[in-house]
Parts: C-alpha cells; sequence; structure tokens
C-alpha cells in the first residue's frame, strides 16, 4: 500500500448525539440527511440518527435507528437503516462498520430489555440483494420475506 493511502486514512464511527461539544450536531445531522437522500432511502418517522463515519471532516454516512414495543407481545424489536455518500462506498468498509456498531448497540441494549421481560429481535428491511446474502451469512439474519426486487425483510434474535 502507498504512503498517501495511509494519510487518508482517517475513517472513524461515532455515535451521534444532539449535545455533543465535540462536535456540531446540526451539521453531522445534515450530513447523515444528505447520505440518506442521495441513497433515496427513507428512514421511517420514528427514527433518530445514531451513528455516523466521519472521513476527515466529511460526514461520509450514518444511520437511523429505533426500538419499537408490542406490549401486547412483549416484544422490543430493534430496526436501522445504513446509507453511505455514493463517493465513500467501498472505501474503508464504511457502510460494514456502521451497520456492525448498529448490530453491537444492539447486541449491547437488549439484556436491558430482556431483563424487563421483553423478548427482542433485530428486525430490517435489506434493499441491497449483495446485502441480503452478507447478513444471512455474515452475521446470522434469517430471511422472513424476499421480494421480486431481490430485498428482504429479515430479522436476528
Amino acid at each position: 500500500m502507498n504512503w498517501y493511502r495511509l494519510a487518508q486514512s482517517s475513517m472513524e464511527i461515532n455515535h451521534y448525539d444532539e449535545d455533543s461539544d465535540e462536535y456540531d450536531p446540526y451539521e453531522v445531522s445534515d450530513g447523515i440527511e444528505s447520505a440518506f437522500n442521495e441513497s433515496k432511502i427513507r428512514p421511517s418517522n420514528d427514527s433518530d440518527p445514531q451513528f455516523f463515519a466521519l472521513m476527515g471532516e466529511d460526514v461520509a454516512g450514518g444511520t437511523y435507528s429505533n426500538w419499537r414495543f408490542d406490549e401486547e407481545e412483549e416484544t422490543a424489536t430493534y430496526s436501522f437503516d445504513v446509507a453511505v455518500l455514493e463517493k465513500y462506498r467501498g472505501r474503508e468498509n464504511v457502510g460494514i462498520k456502521l451497520i456492525d456498531s448498529s448490530i453491537q448497540f444492539y447486541e449491547n441494549e437488549k439484556c436491558d430489555y430482556e431483563d424487563m421481560g421483553y423478548r427482542t429481535e433485530m428486525l430490517l428491511w435489506v434493499i441491497n440483494p449483495k446485502l441480503v446474502k452478507f447478513f444471512e451469512n455474515c452475521r446470522d439474519f434469517e430471511i422472513v420475506s424476499e421480494n421480486s426486487d431481490g430485498s428482504a425483510h429479515m430479522v436476528r434474535y
């Protein structure tokens, strides 16, 4: 690898905090929103920014996530959406690192809900057919339903 490629390797994943003093939360929120708009992905209305990827000073992408609770079924369902700006896709595994940060967040949080008597699950609608196989083979998700466009609803417990 060339030295200049190493020098450009400055990607980091951060947890979004609207009260942060380390970065401007409005700028970061706008950057995450730009990635979603460019990708034509609309997160659900009850989702909030959770993680973002910085490439130098640029927000390269981010996640929106939420927990939903079904009191009748005693189920806590975690969902997240990921978007990466086109110019950063495939670079330093930005999308995969955002996905893994969200999965790790679920794994860390689910115990709290299970202690309260909820059954937990992570439910995703994966629109990229290549990612369907990735989630199934590499991240232990099960396909709940598949669509004719190659997208799938997937779950992990």
